[in-house]
């Protein structure tokens, strides 16, 4: 039998209230947003990371492929042959406000990168050239674009030294960033080959190990500095 006491009882379980539900499920999703959103962002960075690495080594590559021509004039020119130091550069091109683009593969030149900058987009071949490791390359046939952009700027004038300076641009998710590299490039060979005295100074000295004429072991002196082949 129900007592009047017992009756009054009925219905009244204990439970959660609708403020504290909200209040369970603000807390469960702020735990589990927070790690996602730091897990994300350090996705985020990492491919900025690797973008940056990448972009940096292009602009790298851009300076050495400019020197390379250079080299090879010299290799011309010392086998008897006649070359430019700068032959084989569109320097004119170069100079422009656009830049120009170089083919890391072929060493081939675009002379007007335009403004947009997509003549000199950069293309990743994942079959390379050996069919073992990719190549980042101007050829568009059957390669996938990057977001890289990559131009050559060939400042100054003279036939004794150049500036060269190479940018990069591209995209990591919706972040746009340019990294810049700038070095020199000097006629040096040029010089080791017809020294000339001024002032009781000569444009070119042998270095101490070097027993012959060999552009490549040889350095050479301005007034002020001294430059090493």
């Amino acid at each position: 039998m129900n007592t009047p006491q017992s009756q009054k009882n009925v219905g009244r379980e204990s439970g959660f209230t609708l403020l504290e539900t909200l209040v369970a499920i603000t807390v469960l999703m702020m735990s589990i947003v927070g790690p996602m959103t730091i897990a994300a962002k350090g996705i985020q960075n990492s491919y900025f990371a690797k973008d940056q690495i990448v972009a940096f080594y292009l602009a790298q590559e851009g300076i050495e492929l400019v020197r390379a021509e250079r080299d090879d004039n010299a290799l011309i020119t010392a086998s008897g042959g006649s070359a430019g130091w700068l032959d084989g550069v569109p320097v004119a091109a170069c100079a422009g406000a656009n830049g120009c683009g170089i083919d890391g593969r072929t060493r081939s030149f675009v002379n007007d990168c335009g403004a947009d900058g997509n003549a000199c987009l950069i293309y990743f071949d994942e079959g390379g050239l050996t069919n073992e490791r990719g190549i980042y390359t101007l050829g568009t046939s059957g390669n996938t674009p990057t977001t890289f952009i990559r131009r050559v700027r060939i400042e100054g004038s003279g036939n004794r030294e150049r500036d060269i300076v190479v940018e990069v641009n591209w995209r990591t998710a919706h972040l746009t960033k340019t990294i810049t590299v700038r070095s020199k490039i000097f006629n040096q060979y040029n010089d080791i080959y017809t020294p000339t005295t001024v002032s009781n100074y000569q444009w070119w000295v042998y270095a101490p190990h070097c027993g012959a004429r060999v552009f490549y072991c040889a350095c050479y002196w301005t007034l002020d500095t001294q430059y090493y082949a």
